[in-house]
C-alpha cells in the first residue's frame, strides 16, 4: 500500500535512524488528530461537537471518531506521498549537500532547492549573519 511505499522512499533518501523517529512520533500524529476531532470539531460526520468533555462520548461516537482519525490521517499521507514524490531529486540533492556541508542557512537550502550551486565551499563554514 501506499504506507509502505512512503516508509521506503523515506528510508532510502534519509536512512533509518531517521526513519525510525519518524515511526515514533506517528502516536504525537495520532494524538494531534485525535485532538483536532475530539476537542475542536473537525468531523465531518460529527459536526462541531466537544467530545472531550462531553456526555455525548459512548461506544457508538468513539467509532466515529477512531474511523475519522483513520480517515484525516490517510488524507494528510496522500498528500504527503504526493509531495515526496514531486520533489524527489531535490530532497535527495538536498540530502547530499547536508552530508556535504554538513549545515546550511535558510538561503541555502532554497539555492539547492533551486537546483543551484551554492556560492561557499564546504569547508568555509556558515556565512556570517551580519
Amino acid at each position: 500500500g501506499p504506507y509502505c511505499y512512503v516508509s521506503s522512499f523515506i528510508n532510502g533518501v534519509f536512512g533509518k535512524q531517521w526513519y525510525q523517529r519518524r515511526v515514533r512520533e506517528m502516536g504525537k500524529v495520532n494524538r494531534y488528530a485525535k485532538t483536532l476531532i475530539e476537542d475542536n470539531g473537525y468531523s465531518k460526520k460529527q459536526g462541531f461537537v466537544r467530545y472531550s468533555d462531553s456526555k455525548l462520548k459512548n461506544i457508538n461516537t468513539t467509532s466515529v471518531i477512531q474511523e475519522e482519525i483513520k480517515k484525516l490521517l490517510a488524507e494528510r499521507l496522500e498528500v504527503v506521498t504526493r509531495e515526496l514524490t514531486a520533489h524527489k531529486s531535490q530532497l535527495i540533492k538536498m540530502r547530499d549537500t547536508l552530508i556535504e556541508y554538513k549545515s546550511l542557512t535558510g538561503e541555502e537550502c532554497k539555492t539547492v532547492f533551486r537546483g543551484r550551486r551554492l556560492s561557499r565551499r564546504p569547508d568555509e563554514g556558515l556565512p556570517s549573519s551580519d
